[in-house]
């Protein structure tokens, strides 16, 4: 068995600095779009506290590149949406005014 040399220790070292200052998981957040994302909003961005009012926008600038038919999703899920609270809408006015529910 050999002694470590020097070269050991600096990797040593290095791989200590970054598993406690957590750049470890950065490294493997970038396999992962929505855990890069996560980590940098929950990391990253309040160590600069004067670039959080630009929060408000920020989920619009960056959606778009969540995946390639974003803009499509998006859309898509909207759409449900309006369906659903039209559904939910004609439930409770159904129920108010005791009528059976069409659901067509």
């Amino acid at each position: 068995m050999t002694s470590l040399g020097e070269r050991d220790l600096l990797h040593t070292r290095t791989m200590r600095r970054v598993w406690e200052t957590g750049a470890y998981f950065y490294f493997h957040a970038l396999e992962s779009p929505a855990g890069l994302f996560n980590l940098f909003i929950q990391h990253t961005w309040p160590k600069f506290p004067s670039s959080m009012a630009a929060k408000e926008g920020f989920d619009e600038a960056v959606s778009p590149f969540w995946s390639p038919d974003a803009d499509d999703f998006t859309a898509t899920k909207l759409r449900q949406r309006e369906e659903y609270e039209k559904d939910l809408r004609a439930l409770f006015k159904a129920q108010a005014s005791e009528e059976p529910i069409n659901n067509d």
